[in-house]
C-alpha cells in the first residue's frame, strides 16, 4: 500500500483481508446481523460442513463418531462441535459419558430466513 494511504478502525490498510476471528461481532451490529456472522463463521471451516452434511445423511452421530469420520483430535473436535451448538446449528443431549448430536432444523431454518431477509434476493 501507498504510505499515504489511511488505515481503518481495524488497523489494517483499505482492501487488506482482514481475518474472521478479528471482526467485532458485538459493537456495530444489529442482533440478526451478528446472528447471520456467527452462523456464517461456524461453516467457514470444511470440516464443519462436512460434519453438517454426515449429521444430514446419518440423522445423529456421537462424538467418537464425529472424531472417527472427521479424523481429528478429538480436542479439534470439541471445538468444531461447540462451535456449531453456540451458532444453533446443533442440538446435543448426554448419553452417559457420550454426547450425542444431531442437526437444529429449526436453527438452521432460522438462519435462512435471516439471511434471505438481510440480503433479499430480487429478480
Amino acid at each position: 500500500m501507498p504510505p499515504d494511504s489511511p488505515a481503518d478502525d481495524s488497523g489494517s490498510m483499505p482492501g487488506e483481508l482482514i481475518p474472521v476471528g478479528l471482526i467485532d461481532l458485538h459493537s456495530s451490529m444489529n442482533p440478526q446481523a451478528r446472528h447471520i456472522a456467527r452462523v456464517a463463521r461456524a461453516l467457514s471451516e470444511p470440516a464443519r460442513v462436512r460434519l453438517l452434511r454426515e449429521l444430514a445423511r446419518r440423522g445423529s452421530m456421537l462424538c467418537s463418531e464425529v472424531q472417527q469420520f472427521l479424523g481429528l483430535a478429538q480436542p479439534t473436535v470439541s471445538h468444531h462441535i461447540k462451535v456449531l451448538l453456540d451458532a444453533g446449528l446443533l442440538c446435543s443431549q448426554r448419553e452417559g459419558r457420550y454426547l450425542r448430536i444431531w442437526l437444529n432444523g429449526e436453527g438452521i431454518q432460522q438462519f435462512c430466513r435471516a439471511l434471505s431477509e438481510f440480503v433479499p434476493m430480487t429478480s
